[in-house]
């Protein structure tokens, strides 16, 4: 698999992607958007999921960058995108597949193929099917409906496409969270420095305003704090 390198971010809701920095071949870009939609769109197809969400106005809010990381199970992920709410083909019928999995089946269920009739008819016509031929293999199947496999997968896998996305994701997982740990990092440093700001402000301002010690708070309240203490007139902002 090619490498794809961080090109161009705003290191919190879009992230572009680029194997070749200096071309605009063979790029994506993964999007997060406001109501938790996450969107890898590009050169490789389009594929929307939807994580963990928590308003904007709650403390934990976060968008769960970098899903899926290395540790996710592609299964989960599927899960994942399954979920979201619109059809994304992620999987398709295979007859290696479906072949390899009539025989697990047997296995798991005791089914001695040499000697039951049915499935062994139910084998060698799978394996006399086209390559791709799903309806066929539906069509034979529903002739065999003493067996349970209604349940049963047989015979599907993940599209080479999902997977290949799948892992293009997993491999760029690590560069989103370095930029969004750096952005922290970051706005950590303005709330102490906006921090230290106000303390003084509030050493040399005593008896202008009644209220809480500034710090502590975080600075989106901070300054909401600071403009309702100037329309009330708390303290002068002159000063």
């Amino acid at each position: 698999m090619k490498e794809y390198k961080l090109f161009n971010t705003d290191g919190k809701t879009f992230f572009d992607f680029r194997s070749n920095p200096d071309s605009r071949c063979e790029g994506f870009t993964i999007t997060y958007c406001d109501d938790g939609t996450v969107v890898m769109s590009g050169d490789y197809g389009t594929l929307c999921w939807k994580r963990n969400w928590h308003s904007a106005t709650e403390k934990d809010f976060q968008r769960d960058y970098g899903f899926p990381s290395e540790e996710t199970n592609i299964g989960y992920f599927a899960e994942k995108v399954s979920q979201f709410g619109v059809e994304q083909k992620i999987e398709e019928w295979n007859k290696e597949k479906a072949i390899k999995d009539l025989k697990e089946f047997a296995e798991n269920y005791n089914i001695d193929i040499e000697k039951d009739e049915k499935f062994k008819s139910l084998l060698e016509e799978t394996e006399g099917l086209e390559e791709w031929n799903e309806d066929g293999y539906y069509d034979i199947r529903n002739q065999y409906d003493e067996w349970d496999m209604w349940e049963s997968k047989i015979g599907i896998r993940y599209t080479e496409q999902f997977v290949f996305m799948f892992h293009i994701l997993q491999s760029v997982s690590k560069q989103i969270w370095e930029v969004i740990n750096n952005q922290d990092k970051k706005n950590e440093k303005e709330q102490l420095e906006f921090c230290g700001i106000l303390d003084t402000w509030y050493l040399n301002c005593k008896g202008q305003f009644q209220g809480t010690h500034p710090l502590g708070m975080r600075k989106e309240d901070l300054k909401g704090q600071v403009c309702k203490w100037i329309e009330e007139k708390k303290f002068d902002k002159s000063k």
